[in-house]
Order: structure tokens, then C-alpha cells, then sequence
């Protein structure tokens, strides 16, 4: 996949955003070095509740959210400080996972305010997908490759024009933040 960009021209990336693939971000690294590399904070929150017992899910993601719901950086560093000194000796691997991960995690606390709560998921691009599979199930085989293309163009951006205004709006700092790093 990462090579097939390539290979269809992409040079310069300026945000990855992916789930817990293990080797995935040193891949990404290998092709685009100047990526930013955001873990899905969702596929994280989710994964850590299912190792949490049912009596602490409920205030454990409560102090999830004020890690990754805030508007700073700062204010994210501090959500994991409290959530760190209060889960750490219940759930210390819960914790250690989280204190590994948490610069790739916070990635997005770089980017413009208007599209944060985007780019800290892969769940805008699962949905997509789920909704093309369910679509293309119905009608069943399409007569040619242009006929997908044309299909999951159409599709992704029929889905995603809420999503697309945000990034028009944070369109000058995006090319600034691209210029910075790759001119």
C-alpha cells in the first residue's frame, strides 16, 4: 500500500493517521521520513477499556476523554499526568502503554483547531470504507476499474464534504506547515 503511493507518485506526506498496526509507522517512516505518524486515539481508548474491568470503564474513560478532548497539548500532558497517578496501580500495563504511545497520540495537538477532532481517528476512513462495501454488496460487480474508481471517488467525497469545509478552513496553515517541512 505505502509503496503503491509511491508508485503512483506521492513524494511528500505531511500526516499519516493510523490504527495500532504493529511496524506500520516505521514503514510509513521509510518511504515519507518528514510524515507526522498520529495514532487513532479512538482504536487506543477502545483497546485499553477492554482491559479495564466493567466496574471502572465508565470513569476510566471519563479520564480518557480529558486527555484527548481538550484544546492543548499542554492540557492533554496533564489529563495523562491524572490519569496516569490514579490508574497506575490498578492497571500499570494500561498505563505504561499509554505513557509509550502518548507523543503519537497527541500528534495532533500540532495541527490546526479546526480539524483535530478529524485527524485523531480512523474513523472517518473506516466508515467510508464500510459504507462502499455495503453499497458495492448491493449492487454487486462493477463493469470496469474506472467504473470503482469513479465509484469510491464519488462516494468519499458525497460522505465527507462536512469533513472536507474543515480543512478548507485550515487550508493556509496546512500549506504552511507543508511548505515548512518540505521547502
Amino acid at each position: 500500500m505505502i509503496k503503491g503511493l509511491c508508485d503512483h507518485g506521492v513524494r511528500e506526506i505531511l500526516l499519516i493517521v493510523a490504527d495500532g498496526t504493529v511496524g506500520l509507522e516505521d514503514r510509513i517512516k521509510e518511504y515519507f521520513s518528514k510524515a507526522d505518524f498520529q495514532s487513532c486515539v479512538i482504536y487506543k481508548v477502545r483497546n485499553t477499556l477492554s482491559k479495564v474491568r466493567a466496574k471502572d470503564r465508565k470513569k476510566a474513560a471519563k479520564d480518557l476523554k480529558r486527555i484527548y478532548q481538550v484544546s492543548t497539548e499542554e492540557d492533554a500532558l496533564m489529563g495523562f499526568g491524572n490519569f496516569k497517578e490514579k490508574w497506575r496501580g490498578e492497571y500499570p500495563k494500561v498505563v505504561k502503554s499509554w505513557e509509550q504511545e502518548l507523543i503519537k497520540l497527541l500528534t495532533f495537538f500540532k495541527y490546526p483547531e479546526s480539524i483535530k477532532r478529524v485527524i485523531y481517528t480512523t474513523n472517518l476512513i473506516e466508515m467510508t470504507v464500510k459504507e462502499i462495501r455495503r453499497i458495492v454488496k448491493v449492487i454487486g460487480a462493477l463493469p470496469s476499474l474506472d467504473a470503482a474508481v469513479k465509484f469510491v471517488y464519488l462516494r468519499v467525497v458525497m460522505l465527507n464534504d462536512r469533513i472536507v469545509n474543515r480543512f478548507l478552513e485550515a487550508r493556509e496553515d496546512i500549506q504552511e506547515m507543508f511548505s515548512m517541512r518540505y521547502f
